[in-house]
């Protein structure tokens, strides 16, 4: 937690505090990136409130509750919302109805943008595995049924950044951790990790020794990703218990439409 507190603390510094973030809010008023980076802060109670003084009647516009997005985006942007505190554009329960995983989808119809749609779906719906009662049961029986054939397919394939999101998926359900997905997909990916700690988004993975054995931006994510999912995996493993330390009522207010 500390050095997760210290990483935070780094990249608060790096965007001036939110002063960066409100120049490229004044740049682009109606983009939801600037916003987006910005939630992840605010979570955290560090606040610029130039920042906020102009996003509040910017996210009141009429022009901002009908940014076109795919599905699972708006639910980012929703999720952003609920960070910050205020009442959200739109109701998440009719946002997650038009996503590939609301929808229930055939599960042979999953493929790699299908499946980083359906993994981001989750973490906007749960805010990143905080939430992960916000996780409605037909979700939640559908992941839990067909994880297990996806990751196998991931794995198959050398799709390791992938691979890593459905772990975190898995770490992000609620009730039990779903073990036997845990047991059989752990290994393989501890296997594929360099032993400087990174691992390679895609492919067959490389035996240099090495300190710098890919190029960073064929490891970053993967490797953050590889990290979050442990972290997920570990308190899901360790039950319920740990989830109140995160869990609770988020901020912010839910719009309701009909």
């Amino acid at each position: 937690h500390e050095r997760a507190g210290d990483l935070v603390a780094y990249a608060w510094e790096q965007v001036h505090e939110g002063a960066l973030l409100l120049e490229l809010l004044r740049a682009e008023p109606f983009a939801a990136y600037p916003y987006e980076i910005y939630a992840a802060f605010a979570g955290y109670g560090l606040r610029h409130e130039g920042f906020e003084a102009l996003a509040r009647p910017l996210t009141a516009t009429r022009a901002w509750a009908h940014t076109e997005q795919h599905a699972n985006r708006q639910l980012g942007l929703v999720n952003s919302e609920r960070r910050v505190g205020v009442v959200t554009h739109t109701d998440a329960g009719g946002v997650l109805s038009r996503t590939w995983l609301g929808g229930l989808s055939e599960p042979w119809m999953f493929e790699g943008p299908s499946g980083y749609a359906l993994t981001h779906t989750v973490f906007h719906l749960t805010d990143w595995g905080r939430m992960p009662d916000r996780v409605p049961e037909k979700i939640d029986g559908y992941l839990r049924t067909w994880l297990p054939a996806w990751a196998d397919g991931c794995l198959e394939s050398g799709q390791w950044d992938l691979t890593g999101e459905l772990l975190a998926v898995a770490g992000s359900l609620p009730g039990p951790a779903p073990v036997e997905l845990l047991d059989a997909v752990w290994p393989v990916l501890a296997d594929v990790q360099h032993p400087t700690g990174c691992v390679p988004e895609t492919g067959v993975p490389v035996q240099d020794p090495a300190p710098d054995p890919y190029p960073f931006i064929d490891c970053y994510h993967s490797t953050l990703v590889t990290a979050f999912a442990a972290a997920l995996s570990l308190r899901s493993l360790r039950g319920n218990g740990e989830r109140g330390e995160t869990g609770g009522a988020a901020p912010g207010r839910e719009r309701r439409t009909a």
